[in-house]
C-alpha cells in the first residue's frame, strides 16, 4: 500500500472513533465527516487501481527480464495468424537460444547467466523496431514476431547485436536463431514455434547460427 493510501485509510479508522466514541470532546461537523471520507474512500480506491495495474503488467511480463512472457507472446502470435488467414501481411518469427548458457551458469553462477538473461533482453529491445513483439518463453530461449516479408537484413542485424553482446562474448556464449517467414498461416501457434525451434536446432546442429525458411 503507497503512502498516501495508508494515511487515507488511517484518517477513515480515526475520523470514525472519535466522531462516534462517546467520551469524544472533538467537535466535528458532518461536512468534515464527510470530507475526511471521501478522501480516504479515494486514497483506497487508488491504491487498489495501482495494485490491479501493477498485478496485471506482472501477468503479462517476464519478472527477469522485464520482456513480453509466453503468454503474451502467444496472444500476439495469435492475432497474427488470425490476421494472415484473413489476408492480412506475412510475419516472421524467430526463435533464439542462447548457446553456452549452461556453461556460464554452471562456471559464475546463476547470478552471472541472470545477468546475461537481462544483457540479451536489453539488446533484442534495442535493435527491433516498433510493431514488433519479443519474448522470453523461458530459461535461455527468447522468441520475436516480425512485422515483415523475409526479414534477413533485421535477423542479420539483430544476430551481428547479439554476438556483439559485451557479457555473452567475455563468458563465451553465442547465439543460435531459427526464422521462419509464414506466407501462409500456420496451424496454430504451437506449429508455429515447433518450426521456428526446428530451424533454430538446424543451426545450431550445422553450426550457421541462423537458419532462414518461408512457410
Amino acid at each position: 500500500m503507497s503512502r498516501h493510501a495508508f494515511l487515507a485509510a488511517l484518517l477513515v479508522v480515526v475520523v470514525g472513533l472519535v466522531s462516534t466514541h462517546p467520551l469524544s470532546r472533538v467537535p466535528l461537523s458532518a461536512a468534515a465527516l464527510h470530507y475526511l471520507y471521501v478522501v480516504g474512500v479515494a486514497g483506497i480506491v487508488g491504491w487498489l487501481l495501482v495494485a490491479l495495474e501493477r498485478e496485471r503488467r506482472l501477468a503479462r511480463t517476464d519478472g527477469l527480464t522485464g520482456l513480453a512472457n509466453r503468454r503474451t507472446f502467444t496472444e500476439a502470435a495469435d492475432a497474427r495468424i488470425r490476421a494472415l488467414r484473413r489476408g492480412g501481411r506475412p510475419f516472421t518469427v524467430l526463435y533464439i537460444d542462447i548457446d553456452g548458457f549452461k556453461a556460464v551458469n554452471d562456471r559464475m553462477g546463476h547470478a552471472a547467466g541472470d545477468l546475461l538473461l537481462r544483457s540479451v533482453a536489453a539488446t533484442l529491445s534495442h535493435e527491433l523496431r516498433r510493431g514488433d513483439v519479443v519474448a522470453r518463453l523461458g530459461g535461455d530461449e527468447f522468441a520475436v514476431l516480425l512485422d515483415g516479408d523475409r526479414d534477413e537484413p533485421v535477423v542479420g542485424r539483430l544476430f551481428g547485436a547479439l554476438q556483439s553482446d559485451p557479457r555473452a562474448r567475455s563468458w563465451g556464449a553465442g547465439f543460435s536463431i531459427g526464422a521462419v517467414t509464414f506466407r501462409t498461416p500456420p496451424i496454430d501457434v504451437d506449429d508455429m514455434l515447433h518450426r521456428a525451434d526446428a530451424a533454430m536446432y538446424l543451426a545450431k546442429q550445422r553450426g550457421d547460427h541462423v537458419v532462414f525458411r518461408v512457410a
